[in-house]
Protein backbone atom coordinates (compact mmCIF):
# COMPACT_ATOMS: atom_id res chain seq x y z
CA UNK A 1 0.00 0.00 0.00
CA UNK A 2 3.23 2.55 0.54
CA UNK A 3 3.91 2.27 -3.09
CA UNK A 4 0.29 3.37 -3.73
CA UNK A 5 -0.12 6.34 -1.43
CA UNK A 6 3.51 7.17 -2.92
CA UNK A 7 1.95 7.32 -6.53
CA UNK A 8 -1.15 9.15 -5.13
CA UNK A 9 0.93 11.69 -3.79
CA UNK A 10 3.57 12.16 -6.68
CA UNK A 11 0.27 12.16 -9.12
CA UNK A 12 -1.55 14.49 -7.16
CA UNK A 13 1.48 16.96 -6.62
CA UNK A 14 1.55 16.59 -10.80
CA UNK A 15 -1.68 17.58 -10.87
CA UNK A 16 -1.43 20.38 -9.13
CA UNK A 17 1.45 21.94 -11.17
CA UNK A 18 -0.05 20.93 -14.18
CA UNK A 19 -3.44 22.49 -13.18
CA UNK A 20 -1.08 25.56 -12.21
CA UNK A 21 0.12 26.20 -15.50
CA UNK A 22 -3.13 25.36 -17.04
CA UNK A 23 -4.61 28.32 -14.85
CA UNK A 24 -1.88 31.08 -15.48
CA UNK A 25 -3.02 30.39 -18.98
CA UNK A 26 -6.73 31.54 -18.73
CA UNK A 27 -7.58 27.52 -17.74
CA UNK A 28 -10.58 26.96 -15.16
CA UNK A 29 -10.53 24.34 -12.04
CA UNK A 30 -13.21 22.04 -13.18
CA UNK A 31 -12.92 20.58 -9.43
CA UNK A 32 -16.69 22.85 -8.69
CA UNK A 33 -14.56 22.91 -4.96
CA UNK A 34 -11.09 23.59 -5.54
CA UNK A 35 -12.57 26.23 -8.34
CA UNK A 36 -13.49 28.55 -5.04
CA UNK A 37 -10.41 28.29 -4.22
CA UNK A 38 -7.93 28.46 -7.44
CA UNK A 39 -7.50 32.46 -7.10
CA UNK A 40 -6.10 31.77 -3.34
CA UNK A 41 -2.63 31.05 -4.54
CA UNK A 42 -0.89 29.49 -1.99
CA UNK A 43 -3.85 28.49 -0.11
CA UNK A 44 -4.94 26.06 -3.04
CA UNK A 45 -1.33 24.98 -3.30
CA UNK A 46 -1.45 23.81 0.36
CA UNK A 47 -4.53 21.87 0.79
CA UNK A 48 -4.43 20.62 -3.03
CA UNK A 49 -0.78 19.15 -2.45
CA UNK A 50 -0.43 18.92 0.98
CA UNK A 51 -3.44 18.51 3.26
CA UNK A 52 -5.54 16.78 0.77
CA UNK A 53 -2.60 14.08 0.63
CA UNK A 54 -1.69 13.66 4.03
CA UNK A 55 -5.03 12.93 5.26
CA UNK A 56 -5.50 10.29 2.43
CA UNK A 57 -1.99 8.73 3.81
CA UNK A 58 -2.79 9.39 7.15
CA UNK A 59 -6.38 7.48 7.17
CA UNK A 60 -5.83 4.56 4.48
CA UNK A 61 -3.65 2.24 6.70
CA UNK A 62 -6.36 2.75 9.36
CA UNK A 63 -8.44 0.53 7.05
CA UNK A 64 -7.05 -2.47 6.24
CA UNK A 65 -9.32 -4.35 4.35
CA UNK A 66 -10.62 -1.13 2.10
CA UNK A 67 -7.49 0.65 2.20
CA UNK A 68 -5.73 -1.46 -0.80
CA UNK A 69 -8.75 -1.22 -3.16
CA UNK A 70 -9.53 2.88 -1.78
CA UNK A 71 -5.63 3.75 -2.81
CA UNK A 72 -5.94 1.66 -6.04
CA UNK A 73 -9.10 3.10 -6.76
CA UNK A 74 -7.09 6.82 -5.73
CA UNK A 75 -4.46 6.06 -8.00
CA UNK A 76 -6.02 5.35 -11.17
CA UNK A 77 -8.78 8.56 -10.66
CA UNK A 78 -5.42 10.62 -10.42
CA UNK A 79 -3.92 8.89 -12.93
CA UNK A 80 -6.67 9.63 -15.27
CA UNK A 81 -6.81 13.54 -13.96
CA UNK A 82 -2.88 14.14 -14.87
CA UNK A 83 -3.79 12.16 -18.53
CA UNK A 84 -6.46 14.71 -19.09
CA UNK A 85 -4.41 17.67 -17.93
CA UNK A 86 -1.71 16.86 -20.23
CA UNK A 87 -4.43 16.36 -23.24
CA UNK A 88 -5.84 19.79 -21.69
CA UNK A 89 -2.49 21.34 -22.13
CA UNK A 90 -0.79 19.64 -25.06
CA UNK A 91 -4.14 20.63 -26.87
CA UNK A 92 -3.60 24.13 -26.07
CA UNK A 93 0.34 23.68 -27.28
CA UNK A 94 1.72 24.29 -23.92
CA UNK A 95 3.74 20.93 -23.52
Amino acid sequence: MRTKLGLFVGLNTLDYLLTAVALSYGAMELNPVMRSLASEGWLFAIIKVGILPLLVVALLPRLPRQGRGIATALVIGMGLVVVWNIIGLASWRLL
